[in-house]
């Protein structure tokens, strides 16, 4: 299911727009102070991106959280990619992923 992230977009503006019930908002760390957002619509994971289909990153988990306050999402996770096999040689690795829960957009304090 994790492909679909990567090839399957959905617009902010259209999000928003639409409304739809969202199982999952997952914050993807690509890097300190970076994210990625893709949400689980039915069950295919959609990357959010702007009008002009370039996928939206953010600074912080906050940030990226924001604009989602107005939808009805069911949970939000972040997950984490570690980089340690790559760095020291070996293949990448599925396996060196962390994901938590985290606090849902209408929760967070901004």
């Amino acid at each position: 299911m994790d492909h679909l992230a990567r090839t399957s977009t959905i617009a902010l503006k259209v999000l928003l727009k639409t409304n739809p019930p969202v199982k999952t908002l997952r914050l993807r760390s690509l890097e300190p102070d970076l994210y990625l957002v893709e949400v689980l619509l039915d069950s295919q994971y959609l990357t959010v991106t702007d009008e002009h289909a370039k996928n939206l990153v953010y600074r912080s988990q906050l940030e990226a959280k924001r604009p989602f306050k107005s939808l009805r999402i069911d949970s939000a996770v972040l997950i984490h990619t570690s980089s340690y096999d790559e760095m020291i040689g070996l293949p990448v690795s599925q396996g060196n992923q962390l994901q938590t829960r985290i606090s849902l957009p209408v929760d967070d304090y901004s």
